[in-house]
């Protein structure tokens, strides 16, 4: 059954069905879990993937950008964004990200469908020339998730929401040269230190 499962597995960017089933799951788990729409105004604009398995959207995110500063992120934090070897800076942001409730476990199914979602984003953001990705949660139960697929914890993005309370913001340098690829090359942060890719 997973076998099959894995075989049929296809990340990309959703046609106006496979968009409306997303934003339609995204507001139920949205709403469940978080009592909130978790559909706004960027989704008009915004890049949206999904992953599918035949007829059926399993899992989505949707893709803000790049810009040379990403949504929400002040001017401060500015200094520690990556860059691109020529200098450049252009970041992605990544969020409304949901999961099919079937998938909640963790399994091999589960991770395939992450990984594929994660890889399609760093090859769509790296065409773009994005030097990088954020993206953001209240939930720091899912920061395990997302350092699993290359993403790392910036304490000093984080911040206090009066909605959501404690929000945990992450930062994935992308790979200019080879994109999703978990053996890739660095990218400079603007202090000179190196960052491993996705």
């Amino acid at each position: 059954m997973e076998q099959l499962q894995l075989a049929s597995l296809v990340a990309k960017v959703a046609n106006a069905r496979e968009l409306a089933d997303s934003l339609a799951m995204r507001e139920a788990a949205y709403g469940e879990v978080f009592h909130e729409k978790g559909v706004d105004l960027h989704d008009r604009t915004a890049i949206q993937l999904v992953v599918s398995s035949g007829n059926e959207v399993v899992a989505g995110a949707r893709m803000i950008g790049p810009t040379p500063l990403p949504l929400e992120i002040g001017l401060p934090a500015h200094e520690l964004l990556p860059q691109a070897e020529d200098g450049s800076i252009a970041i992605g942001q990544l969020g409304g990200l949901w999961l099919h409730p079937r998938y909640h476990r963790l399994s091999t199914v589960t991770a395939a469908i992450c990984r594929k979602l994660f890889q399609k984003a760093c090859e769509i953001g790296t065409r773009l020339g994005a030097s990088a990705f954020v993206l953001r949660t209240s939930e720091h139960r899912m920061t395990k998730w997302y350092a699993a697929v290359g993403f790392e914890l910036v304490p000093e993005w984080s911040y206090e929401d009066p909605l959501w309370g404690k929000v945990f913001t992450m930062l994935m340098p992308l790979n200019q040269e080879h994109a999703g690829s978990r053996r890739g090359g660095r990218l400079r942060l603007r202090n000179g230190t190196k960052a491993k890719l996705c």
